[in-house]
């Protein structure tokens, strides 16, 4: 029962962790690229407050976690970008979105570096949960990495893979909202519904988050 309230306290904390350095790691870049707007409005700031979403950041998660669904995700408050600030729209666009997801990266390697550093000293509590805590934090960020890379708006990853296609029907799926409505529905709710009606308890998301992270976390440790 300690072990499992341990456990709520890591990803609680290490997912407000993952959020917010994936916030501020968009802001900084469109900020390094002439975009002020997240700076101006100190979105660019550690303090939790600043960012935290209360359905995404604290309800959503905490939920998940409850429930034993086996899945943590939750997401922070977007820092607001202006892209008319840049000089290179296309390409700084590309760049602002893939900068979360290299900064969940270099954090989960940076935890691994920390475990293995760990190994090489005497087991005891404190080295035993500190390598639990950078485990999960690590785990955490992969997540959110991994899942983040699916190009459905308004994730990353349909900015990186479709942004600088300048083609109408490439920017109407990125910006209109029945496009996130429709690919959210067939990710979370049409597949998992397909697969487990073929009898699978696997789907394509699952498997996805399931296989870059395991392969990640290889790399890393």
């Amino acid at each position: 029962m300690q072990n499992d309230f341990l456990e709520i306290i890591y990803f609680a904390v290490s997912l407000i962790i993952s959020v917010i350095i994936h916030e501020i790691a968009h802001g900084w870049v469109a900020n390094k690229l002439g975009d002020p707007t997240a700076r101006l409005e100190g979105r660019l700031s550690l303090n939790p407050l600043k960012h935290i979403d209360p359905f995404g950041s604290v309800v959503l998660p905490l939920f998940l976690l409850l429930s034993g669904s086996g899945f943590v995700f939750g997401w922070a408050k977007p820092v607001p970008v202006d892209e008319r600030y840049f000089k290179r729209p296309t390409r700084d666009n590309l760049l602002v979105s893939s900068a979360g997801i290299a900064a969940n990266i270099l954090l989960a390697a940076l935890c691994g570096t920390c475990i293995r550093l760990l190994g090489r000293f005497d087991t005891n509590v404190l080295t035993m949960l500190l390598a639990s805590f950078f485990f999960i934090l690590m785990l955490v960020n992969l997540i959110l990495a991994a899942f983040n890379l699916i190009p459905v708006p308004p994730l990353d990853g349909s900015k990186i893979f479709l942004g600088w296609i300048d083609k109408p029907w490439a920017q109407s799926y990125l910006h209109s909202p029945r496009s996130a409505l429709l690919g959210i529905g067939i990710i979370f709710i049409a597949l998992p519904l397909l697969f487990q009606a073929l009898g699978s308890e696997n789907n394509p998301l699952t498997l996805w988050l399931r296989g870059f992270t395991e392969t990640m976390i290889k790399m890393l440790l």
